[in-house]
């Protein structure tokens, strides 16, 4: 009886790996969700398939870049 619970093999292993399991089951959905989205962004900056609005934002969010009618109001918090 003593084996059965605590054992190798025993009740209480089985409920920490059971446990464990369901914590990689966890983490690996939130990987493969961050996977999908950053497939998506390359997919969409792809030479042959380039989202020319998505490049267009993040032109401007890393590069600064503004159009020449466009007006840039810098606010001092």
């Amino acid at each position: 009886v003593y084996f059965l619970v605590y054992g190798q093999r025993g009740l209480l292993q089985y409920f920490y790996l059971s446990k464990q399991n369901d914590l990689h089951k966890y983490t690996l959905a939130n990987l493969k969700t961050e996977n999908e989205y950053y497939s998506d962004r390359i997919k969409r900056l792809q030479p042959n398939t380039v989202d020319l609005d998505f490049l267009d934002e993040q032109i401007r969010k890393k590069l600064g870049f503004v159009d020449k009618s466009e007006m840039v109001i810098i606010l001092n918090n």
